[in-house]
């Protein structure tokens, strides 16, 4: 599945995983939660949560957002972050 965003490059990686989760939940409301492990640009490469996008990424750019694992235990693999408009976003997003 292919989607196509358009957003500002000035903000971070962290927040553009955020931003993906959120679009999949309006896109499929009757399915699980998903969970942006990481991004990885189309050689394979993780990208940083801390990197701002207009750092690494340029138009057309394709990205594959890798889902966390159902079976493994999230506990122990939380995203954390001190980033205030990421856990603002965050908060916005699940109400």
């Amino acid at each position: 599945m292919y989607i196509v965003f358009k957003l500002s490059v000035s903000i971070k990686i962290s927040m553009l995983k955020r931003h993906i989760e959120r679009e999949f939940a309006d896109l499929f409301p009757h399915e699980p939660t998903f969970v942006c492990a990481k991004l990885e640009d189309e050689y394979g490469y993780s990208l940083s949560n801390a990197s701002m996008v207009s750092e690494l990424l340029k138009n057309s750019d394709r990205l594959s957002a890798i889902p966390e694992s159902f079976t493994k235990d999230l506990i122990g693999k939380m995203h954390v972050t001190h980033d205030l408009n990421e856990l603002t976003f965050m908060l916005k997003s699940i109400t």
